[in-house]
């Protein structure tokens, strides 16, 4: 006599083995939609470090702020009178249904060394100030409180941190 499986134990191999497939596969995808949201929220953390460290540093594009470079590569501005960049920025924006941040210096009413960020699509922010800026002395406008950002994916796995009135990330 031969020894063979029978259908119904077939039916059961099949059923179980897709059950666990597909409790695996779920928790693959979460784990790499909480990826996207991680680096998202460094991603935006790195945008407020780097626009406080300009600010401080006095980075500043003399071609468009001011009106050449002086002896010392300081940046002139009018009767050869260094004008230092008025303060430097981190904005948020929707366009098109996606996140995106922008990275900027202002100098009067010119904007300058702009870097866009874009997210993934299914990610959301939350935040209490729609723009932070950094001015001279490394503090930010954001209120006592500080600016809180919550970053997810589509309300899941969500990520918070706050900008300090001193323009500290925490």
């Amino acid at each position: 006599m031969k020894k063979a499986f029978t259908l119904i134990e077939l039916i059961l191999v099949v059923g179980l083995v897709t059950v666990m497939t597909s409790a695996s596969l779920t928790g693959f995808v979460n784990y790499n939609r909480r990826q996207v949201v991680v680096a998202s929220t460094e991603a935006l953390k790195q945008a407020h470090r780097l626009a406080r460290a300009n600010v401080i540093a006095g980075k500043v594009d003399c071609a468009v702020c001011e009106s050449g470079v002086g002896d010392d590569n300081t940046c002139n501005g009018v009767g050869g009178v260094e004008s230092p960049v008025t303060y430097w920025r981190v904005g948020t924006a929707v366009v098109g249904g996606v996140w995106q941040v922008i990275t900027n210096g202002v100098c009067s009413t010119s904007v300058f060394m702009q870097k866009t960020q874009i997210f993934n699509p299914s990610i959301q922010i939350i935040q209490s100030c729609a723009n932070v800026q950094y001015l001279s002395n490394g503090t930010s406008n954001a209120p006592v409180a500080g600016c809180n950002y919550t970053v997810s994916w589509l309300g899941s796995f969500p990520q918070s941190f706050s900008v300090t009135r001193s323009g500290l990330v925490d």
